[in-house]
C-alpha cells in the first residue's frame, strides 16, 4: 500500500474516532437537558399546588374569623338587651320602694322586700359584671385573633410572590430547555457561527469558571473551550470572557452556545505561543 494511502486511512480513523466522540457528548447533553426540563415542570407544579393550598387554607381562615365576629356581636347585643331589661325592673323595684316606704304600717314587711331586692341586684350586677368581663375577653381574644389572621395573611401573600417569581424563573428555564432541546432535535447549529456583532464585556458582578474540555472545530481548526458556567450564571453569547492560570492572563474565549450549567466558547490567543488547559480559570472580568 502507497504511503499517502496509509496516511489517509490513518488520518480517516482519527477523524471517525474524533466524531463518535463528538456524537456521544451530544447524546449526553440532550438527555440532560431533557432530565432538567422534566425537573422544571416537577417544580412549577409543585409551587403551583403549595399556592392553591395555602390560598384554601387563608378563605378557610377568614371564614372561621367573621363566624366568630357575628358570635360575639350577637353576645354583645343579648347582654346589652339584658342590661336594659335590668335597669328597667331596677326602676320599677325602685319605685315600688318608695310607695312602701310612704306606707308606715309596711316598713317592716318593705324592709324585708328591700334586702330581698338588693340581694337579687346584687347577684344580677354581679353576674353582668362577669358578663362584661367575659364580653371584654371574648373581644381581647378575638382582637388576638385578628392580629394573628392578618400576620398569616401578610406571610401567605409574600409566600405567594415567592411563588410567583419562582414560577417566572420556572418558566424562564422552562423556554430556554425548550429552546436547546428543539436545537439538538434539529441538529443543532454551528457553534462557529457565532454573532454578527462585536463580543462584548460583561459589566456586572464577576463570573467564575473553569475549563472543562477542549476541542478543536471541524472545518475552520480554531479550538473550543466547554465551561462550567451557563445562563443560570448570566452567561450569553458573544460574552468575553479571560482565562487565567495562577492569576496569570492566558487568552480570551467568546462564547458561541449556552446552556443552563455550562457554555461553549470559541478561545483566542491573540497571536501569542500559548496554549489552554483544562481546568485554567474562566472570569467574566478581563482586567
Amino acid at each position: 500500500m502507497h504511503n499517502v494511502t496509509k496516511i489517509l486511512v490513518v488520518f480517516a480513523t482519527i477523524m471517525s474516532v474524533f466524531l463518535s466522540a463528538l456524537v456521544i457528548s451530544y447524546s449526553v447533553n440532550a438527555d440532560r437537558i431533557q432530565a432538567d426540563y422534566t425537573n422544571a415542570l416537577a417544580a412549577k407544579a409543585s409551587a403551583e399546588a403549595s399556592a392553591a393550598t395555602q390560598a384554601v387554607a387563608l378563605t378557610t381562615h377568614v371564614a372561621e374569623i367573621a363566624k366568630l365576629r357575628e358570635q360575639a356581636r350577637g353576645e354583645d347585643t343579648e347582654k346589652a338587651n339584658k342590661i336594659r331589661a335590668l335597669e328597667s325592673q331596677i326602676a320599677t323595684m325602685m319605685g315600688s320602694l318608695r310607695a312602701l316606704q310612704d306606707s308606715s304600717d309596711k316598713n317592716s314587711a318593705l324592709a324585708v322586700q328591700l334586702a330581698s331586692t338588693n340581694e337579687t341586684q346584687t347577684s344580677l350586677i354581679s353576674g353582668l359584671r362577669k358578663d362584661a368581663d367575659d364580653s371584654r375577653t371574648s373581644q381581647v381574644t378575638t382582637a388576638k385573633q385578628n392580629a394573628e389572621l392578618e400576620k398569616a395573611i401578610a406571610d401567605l401573600r409574600r409566600t405567594y410572590e415567592a411563588a410567583e417569581n419562582e414560577k417566572k424563573l420556572v418558566r424562564e428555564q422552562l423556554a430556554e430547555a425548550k429552546a436547546q432541546i428543539d436545537a439538538l432535535r434539529q441538529g443543532g447549529g454551528s457553534l462557529s457561527s457565532g454573532s454578527a456583532s462585536e463580543p462584548f464585556n460583561y459589566t456586572g458582578p464577576t463570573i467564575s469558571g473553569k475549563v472543562e474540555e477542549l476541542t478543536t472545530e471541524t472545518g475552520t481548526g480554531a479550538t473550543l473551550a466547554k465551561i462550567s458556567v451557563g445562563t443560570n450564571h448570566n452567561v450569553r453569547e458573544n460574552m468575553k470572557m479571560a482565562i487565567r492560570r495562577d492569576n496569570e492572563f492566558v487568552a480570551n474565549v467568546v462564547i458561541v452556545k449556552t446552556d443552563l450549567q455550562w457554555a461553549i466558547g470559541r478561545i483566542d490567543l491573540l497571536g501569542r505561543p500559548v496554549t489552554v488547559q483544562v481546568g485554567d480559570v474562566v472570569q467574566s472580568d478581563l482586567r
